[in-house]
């Protein structure tokens, strides 16, 4: 299913709500706000970054070589796929 959000650019980062301590690796839209993201705490307005570095170490090579990033592109498309792709390498 393609919404208007999926199409968006997004960033993907370490997180920590300052209410609850909750910390979880968030991908949002690039234009989205911190004080716009909702913890599952249910508040809104006290997400920060971590600063945690992510890493993604997935060349375009690796990825078309991937029987799961193969999959993706079928369901989704190559410009989904390839953000989903990263987003699942950073929680393994």
């Amino acid at each position: 299913m393609k919404t208007l959000e999926s199409s968006l650019e997004h960033e993907v980062a370490e997180v920590i709500c300052l209410k609850c301590l909750n910390r979880w690796i968030a991908v949002y839209p690039q234009d989205t706000l911190l004080k716009d993201i909702e913890c599952k705490c249910g508040f809104i307005g006290a997400v920060i970054k971590t600063g945690q570095t992510l890493n993604i170490d997935t060349d375009d090579e690796t990825m078309k070589n991937d029987v799961r990033y193969q999959n993706m592109v079928t369901m989704w498309g190559e410009k989904i796929a390839k953000r989903k792709y990263r987003e699942f390498c950073l929680t393994q």
